[in-house]
């Protein structure tokens, strides 16, 4: 991996999930962007038993942390368009059925230098709103990173 320096270095993290409550399961997914917006990695999960969109919601932003952590990133931004979540890690009270998720997502993100949680309207998340909805209706898509690599860069602006 390229190591970045100064401005270059903050990595952008956008978290999504979506629910299929008919088959009572969710998916949870990150696109992370370096500084020219070109994808630089991803997570993409199936929850099952779990149709709750506010806990998927912030077990995606959990994921993202995770990913960054993985992957070394130190200055990061996470960006998603679940007001209730964004606003309990930046310090609001959280509904009770996602307390210990936001306290752990606390928790992972206070080793890290540089965190922001920003919350971006539904077309500013488009990208993983349709990485989402791809990973609930094909099964085999989280088995296989040739078409993940190849639907994630197409969801990418040219």
């Amino acid at each position: 991996m390229t190591q970045l320096t100064g401005l270059n270095s903050r990595i952008k993290l956008n978290f999504d999930a979506a629910v299929d409550s008919r088959r009572h399961k969710g998916a949870v997914v990150v696109i992370a962007r370096d500084h020219l917006g070109k994808p630089c990695g991803w997570a993409c999960k199936v929850i099952p038993a779990m149709s709750n969109a506010l806990t998927l919601e912030s077990l995606a932003c959990r994921e993202a942390i995770l990913l960054a952590r993985a992957r070394g990133w130190d200055h990061i931004i996470i960006e998603g368009d679940c007001q209730v979540v964004i606003r309990a890690l930046q310090g609001e009270n959280s509904p009770i059925e996602i307390q210990n998720i936001i306290h752990d997502i606390s928790t992972l993100s206070s080793s890290l230098s540089d965190v922001s949680f920003s919350f971006v309207q539904r077309q500013g998340n488009r990208a993983v709103h349709s990485l989402a909805s791809k990973v609930l209706q094909d099964a085999s898509f989280t088995c296989n990173p040739f078409f993940q690599i190849l639907f994630v860069s197409s969801l990418m602006p040219s």
